[in-house]
């Protein structure tokens, strides 16, 4: 079941300062938030995250890990 998050004020003012789409920026703010790999495609996007200390994966990377495991 999906869970919907809110960023807090700091994280908001965080997001905007990135000065990019605000999707991906949050998306950003939150993967920083939960110390978790962030899943982006999206070339721009991965740089900012990475410049930002994330961990980053695409589709083909998710894919790959899945088929590797069996799962698909």
């Amino acid at each position: 079941m999906a869970k919907i998050v809110k960023l807090n004020e700091d994280e908001t003012l965080k997001a905007t300062s990135l000065k990019w789409v605000i999707g991906e920026s949050q998306s950003i703010i939150l993967a920083s938030r939960y110390k978790c790999i962030l899943g982006i495609d999206d070339r721009v996007s991965r740089d900012i995250a990475k410049k930002q200390g994330l961990d980053v994966i695409g589709s083909r990377g998710i894919l790959r890990l899945a088929y590797e495991s069996g799962l698909i």
